[in-house]
C-alpha cells in the first residue's frame, strides 16, 4: 500500500531533479587562478575566455557604448 507522503515526496524529487545541471559558469569567477596570454585560461577547468572589443564610445554622464564580442570554451 502506497501512502500519500511517499507519492509527495517522489513527485517532489521529480519535479526539483531538472535544475541540477552540471554546467561551467561562463567568464571569470571570482577568486580564481587565471593564465594565458590573449585569452584568460581558467586553470580549475581549462575554460577559455577572451573578449575582442570592437567599438569604445565615450557618451556623457557615464553612459559609455562598448561593443564586445566574447568567446568561452569548455574543455573538459
Amino acid at each position: 500500500m502506497i501512502r500519500l507522503h511517499h507519492v509527495t515526496l517522489t513527485m517532489a524529487f521529480i519535479l526539483f531533479s531538472g535544475n541540477l545541471g552540471a554546467q561551467v559558469p561562463t567568464g571569470t569567477p571570482p577568486m580564481g587562478s587565471f593564465g594565458g596570454g590573449p585569452d584568460i585560461i581558467d586553470l580549475a577547468n581549462l575554460n577559455s575566455h577572451l573578449d575582442i572589443s570592437v567599438i569604445n564610445k565615450p557618451g556623457r554622464g557615464g553612459m559609455n557604448f562598448t561593443y564586445d564580442l566574447n568567446y568561452d570554451s569548455s574543455v573538459w
